[in-house]
Parts: C-alpha cells; structure tokens; sequence
C-alpha cells in the first residue's frame, strides 16, 4: 500500500521568543507498507508543531490531516481512496435554533445541539449566558453633506456634539448587561427555556460554552433583537428593523413583511419581483406599492400568484433626511410537482431458477392522462454492488430563476432588474430592465454624473427648472426658506447646507 499524509491549516506557535501564526501546506508522510493478514495498516502520525501550538488561545484553531493510500493487490489492481480528518482546539459544535429576529411574546423553547466531526452528536454539559446590549451610536462628519464653507472646525464640533460626532467613522460603544445564567445537558429531551418576563423589547446576544477541564471546547455566539408586537415597540437599532417570518412559501398564501421604524413619518417604496409561467414561457414581473408608515411597527402583506416559479425578491426603500435606505429579501417558492410520474412494479420475482423465463410487469401512473412516458429497465448481477453501487440519477431539470433587483446606492443612479437562467432552458424570455428614479429627465442617459461624464452639464435640463418634492405650502410666520440647490459647474457661488 503506498500512502501520503499532508497537513494544513493556521497554528498559533511560539517561535523566536513570541506568538506568531503560521500557515501550514505540508506533506508529513509519504512512504509504503504491506497490510496485516486482517488487511490493517496502522499509519501513526507524528506532527511536532503541535506540540508547540498554543491551545489556550482564544480563536479556533483546525489542522486537516489528508490520507492519500492506494491498495495494490497481487493481480496488479489498484483501489485509492482519501481521507480527511481535522485537529481542532474547540472541537464541540454548537448548534442553537436562535433567529435574528424575535416576537416577544411567540418566543419559544430553544434546542441546543453538540456535534464533532468526525464522531457525531455529543452529549455535553453547556453553560449559557444572556445579555443585554445597550449600544451608543455615533454619526462621523464625514457622514454629513459637504458644505463650501465650515463655521465650526471638525473638532469644535465633536466636542460640543459628542453624541452626534466621533473622530472620522461611525463607531458603537456597547455595555452588556448580564440577565441570565444556566446550564443544560445536550443530546437529550432538555430545552433551554428563558423567562419572558425578562425579555422585554431591546436587543440581546447569548453565549452557550462547552467547557471540559476548565477549557473552552465548543462556543456559540448569536445576537437578536426582540420586538412586541401586542405593544407596538421595536428596539433601537442602527438601521429599521424589518422581519420576514418565513421566506419558503407555497403560491396564493399571504405573506406579512413586518418593519419597525423610529422615524415619525415615511415615504415608502415597496418593490416585488417575481417569475411566472406562461405558455409562452417564463416571465419577470415587477409590481410596486408606495406606503406612507409612521413610527413604531408597520406591516406589508402581499401574495404570489399561483403561476409564480422558483424565487421572489421583496424591497423596501426610502429617503429621509438625505440618507437612502434600501431593504430587501430573498423568498423562495415551493415547486413540489404531483405531475411526476411513478413507477410501479407489479409482478416481481425474488428468486429464479438457471435458464428460466420470467415475465416482470412494470406500470407507469400519472396524474396527468396527457403524458407520453418511455419507460428504460436494466438488469445486472446485484454482487457487482459491492465493487461500486449502481445508481440512476433523475436527470437535473434547469428551472431555476434567481431574481436580482439592483437598486441604487446613489440618488442619481439606475434602478436595474436582472434575472439569471441556464441558457440550455427551452422556451424562456426574460430581458434585462433600466429604470431611472422618478426625478430624473429621461434626456439624461447616463447613470452616474460625475465631472467626466458627456451628461454632466445637462444636469439642470433633467431637473426640468423645479426642485423636486420641495413645497411651500404656508408662508405665514416664515422670516426664511433655506433650500438646498445641487449645481453643475456652469453656476458659481452656490452654497449647500
């Protein structure tokens, strides 16, 4: 038997006097042997750096070990065969069903599980840890319409705004807030079940340890945020909160997209995007819905139709304040087909003798009394299995379309729609889709006007003379109307604020 056993990975080792990681892409063994007369090899390995690995460092560290062999019998066949195993120092797995997204009052007993690779499901003791995340958010200058002219340096600014202002980027100071501290053993009916009374509207993380000898072998770590819909409160996060409770769906069911906003008043555009199929082939459609939603918890229901096919993508955008937010998630269509037709044996023989005629009746059902089916049948000797299984593969059928909706990053952008398909489908028409956002003058061809762009200058047409979306509906008590004028280079001295 010639065999090879190489190694790689990334080791944290001690070498010339301090820590240093090291990447590993090695062949530790590469050598031959006979097998015992039970056809056994035993290969011992021997990896020296691990020797001087640093175990009690915080980050995972794996080594996989790959075994090359090649058996050679003695009428000169050849069987190879390769192995991986990995060496790792937090070798439990942590698995805990712990969405992103929580409703307080549906929120359930949660399943933990502990696994190895390779031995398994594990019975372990964890100890788990919730808390509660209290996060200070600072907006950078850079953040902030440029102006021509500052009255207040960068600094004078930080200082008196200092929940406003960090030194050059957006930063989150956090405090956790120890709630809850248990211990459950895995690998049973135990469930880790935490107090509702506790989990009032907020955000949270959990931490669930596996521990033997006093070392951390196995870590889970998972941050969520809670939100009550009986009392309409969401928690504070840096961005709306938006939750679709399920994204694997059957066509004509309702689905609700639920969206939290500290905001008190917004405009929103709701963006569908889905496949249909049509005699005359698949086709992208795209529906919107302009929502006005006011601060705390708000609600989107909608349905695909029954002729909808493979995925679905949903989007929520708005501008407030002059910061564009965009939401979106992926929905994926259940297309489970009654039409496949099933095989049927109805006359089978186990056992026959040498030489003998037997009849096998084989019956092809279907729902559909309009399918044509060909029918293909083989037989072969059944101890040929143990050399290599035969198997027959379904054919793979290409029906699976993915939607991507581009939406702009920059206010002066495309919105664009794309749709991928396997070029080898029959019968598909799909084309891509350029719409400009509703300000734009449809003079303007490209998407991004910068200085060298041939339609910079004609920035001013596409704006047709008005400020879009600006109204001054009431005058009385007004001493001065500020409004922010966006300008080619032609105009001079126009000031933003």
């Amino acid at each position: 038997m010639k065999y090879q056993v190489s190694v790689t990975g990334s080791a944290r080792i001690f070498e010339n006097g301090k820590w240093t990681y090291r990447n590993r892409n090695e062949t530790l063994i590469d050598s031959e042997a006979y097998t015992d007369d039970k056809g056994e090899l035993l290969i011992p390995v021997i990896d020296s750096l691990i020797k001087r690995t640093d175990s009690s460092d915080e980050d995972d560290q794996v080594q996989y070990y790959t075994i090359n062999a090649e058996a050679i019998d003695a009428t000169g066949e050849s069987h190879e065969e390769e192995v991986q195993i990995s060496l790792s120092t937090k070798p439990v797995q942590i698995s805990a069903s712990i969405p992103r997204t929580i409703e307080r009052n549906n929120f359930g007993p949660i399943r933990i599980s502990t696994n190895s690779d390779p031995g398994g499901a594990l019975k372990k003791l964890v100890t788990i840890k919730l808390y509660r995340n209290q996060a200070k958010q600072y907006r950078s200058l850079d953040q902030w319409p440029d102006t021509d002219v500052m009255l207040y340096s960068r600094g004078e600014l930080e200082s008196g705004f200092p929940d406003y202002f960090s030194d050059s980027r957006e930063t989150a100071d956090t405090e956790k807030l120890l709630l809850y501290e248990t211990s459950l053993h895995t690998g049973g009916t135990e469930l880790l079940s935490i107090p509702v009374e506790i989990l009032t509207t907020g955000n949270y993380s959990i931490e669930i340890n596996s521990i033997d000898n006093g070392k951390i072998t196995g870590e889970f770590n998972r941050s969520f945020s809670v939100y009550d819909q009986k009392a309409g409160t969401i928690p504070d996060l840096a961005q709306d909160l938006t939750y679709l409770p399920f994204n694997y769906t059957e066509t004509g069911k309702e689905l609700t997209w639920i969206t939290g906003t500290k905001k008190s008043r917004i405009y929103c555009l709701y963006h569908l995007a889905y496949f249909v199929k049509l005699k005359s082939g698949i086709k992208l459609i795209n529906t919107y819905n302009l929502r006005i939603e006011n601060q705390g918890l708000n609600e989107w229901k909608f349905k695909l139709p029954h002729n909808a096919v493979s995925t679905a993508k949903i989007n929520r955008i708005y501008i407030f304040n002059g910061d564009l937010s965009i939401s979106e998630q992926d929905i994926y269509i259940n297309q489970t087909s009654n039409s496949d037709p099933e095989i049927v044996v109805e006359h089978y023989r186990q056992k026959m003798l040498p030489g003998a005629t037997e009849n096998f009746t084989v019956t092809i059902r279907t729902n559909d009394v309009n399918t044509a089916a060909e029918l293909m049948t083989t037989m072969y000797d059944a101890s040929l299995d143990k050399l290599a299984e035969h198997k027959w593969v379904k054919p793979h059928v290409r029906n699976y379309f993915y939607v991507r909706t581009n939406w702009q990053r920059v206010l002066n952008s495309n919105n664009s729609n794309y749709a991928w398909y396997d070029p080898e489908d029959l019968n598909i028409s799909l084309s891509a889709q350029k719409l400009r956002i509703w300000w734009m003058d449809s003079s303007i061809s490209s998407g991004f006007l910068n200085s060298g762009d041939d339609d910079f200058q004609s920035v001013s047409s596409g704006l047709q003379g008005k400020a879009a979306g600006v109204q001054v509906l009431q005058t009385s008590g007004l001493d001065e109307v500020v409004v922010v004028g966006y300008a080619t280079t032609r105009l001079q001295g126009v000031t933003t604020a």
